[in-house]
């Protein structure tokens, strides 16, 4: 079986789930389908997006004639012909995969795009770098085949065989543990953007290397968009923003180290709050919480303080 077309009748039979175990009745079939439509969902492709109502009768329809292998994708006529990739931009893709092999699809397209004004879609891509023998497997970079450890050769095959023989199979819940490999998605492109391109030049100072990483989270990372929300990182970050506050890091490293004993932190906050009896200007809860505060301050100078105050208020 294709692997695609099986990944893609997975997806099919994983929406129409509850009608496949018969926890819908027959009556309320098009209501539910009705909802399905309605909704978002990750498709295959990685694109959220919503199905039309027309397409999820006629999957369910599509099961209950034929089951699991009537969902599959017809092939296309010109299966394996390039359709918006030029030879030209192929030749030129496996030309910058060779020079360097750690590239991945989104440097390559980079430069296809400044060459040729347009991309080619990752998953032809890679079906062009294999067929030339263009990857790290081919080229002698990578001993064996490049795998995720959440991946197999076969990631949908059980998943096919419990729809065909109209059985459930049950995994945790999305979203626990929350993070749920973001940290290793992160740490994947920076090998195959960032990391790519810095193998390709000479050798990099420590300085030289933290330059590289500034810019290219700031040209790069934080504009691509998220194959999921839609948003690049960028603005994802500023929607849940609710306000900035702002250090001047270069005063606060200059007055590190001018550390002023406890009674005259004290007294100096109560000339500021227009106490005139220093340490007995406050009562011994003020006093305890004034402890702790100062416990972490790493300098004190009245700059600093006339800044703090005006941001926050004692209890």
């Amino acid at each position: 079986m294709p692997d695609r077309r099986e990944q893609w009748a997975v997806f099919w039979c994983s929406l129409l789930g509850p009608l496949l175990y018969r926890e819908i009745p027959p009556e309320e079939a098009g209501r539910f389908l009705n909802q399905l439509a309605a909704s978002e969902h990750v498709f295959p492709d990685g694109q959220r997006r919503r199905p039309s109502r027309a397409t999820v009768w006629r999957k369910w329809k599509q099961y209950r004639e034929g089951g699991f292998e009537a969902l599959f994708r017809k092939r296309r006529s010109d299966r394996g012909q390039p359709r918006k990739a030029t030879p030209a931009m192929i030749a030129k893709a496996v030309e910058l995969k060779t020079e360097q092999p750690y590239r991945s699809d989104v440097p390559l397209n980079q430069f296809l795009e400044s060459e040729f004004g347009k991309t080619i879609p990752k998953s032809t891509l890679y079906r062009h770098l294999k067929r030339a023998g263009a990857t790290r497997l081919k080229l002698g970079i990578s001993q064996r085949k490049v795998r995720r450890r959440w991946t197999r050769d076969h990631s949908n095959a059980l998943k096919a065989a419990c729809f065909a023989l109209n059985i459930r199979l049950i995994h945790r819940g999305v979203g626990d543990p929350p993070p749920g490999g973001l940290i290793e998605r992160f740490f994947g492109t920076a090998q195959g953007q960032l990391e790519s391109e810095v193998r390709a030049d000479e050798i990099l100072t420590l300085d030289r290397l933290n330059q590289a990483l500034a810019a290219w989270l700031e040209v790069s990372y934080h504009q691509q968009p998220n194959s999921e929300t839609g948003q690049s990182p960028l603005e994802r970050y500023h929607q849940g923003q609710r306000f900035t506050r702002h250090v001047n890091v270069q005063a606060v490293l200059a007055a590190a180290g001018r550390r002023r004993p406890l009674a005259e932190f004290v007294k100096q906050l109560a000339s500021h709050l227009g106490r005139k009896d220093g340490m007995t200007a406050f009562t011994t809860d003020e006093l305890e919480s004034l402890q702790k505060v100062y416990q972490r301050l790493s300098c004190l100078d009245a700059p600093m303080l006339q800044q703090t105050l005006s941001e926050f208020q004692l209890p």
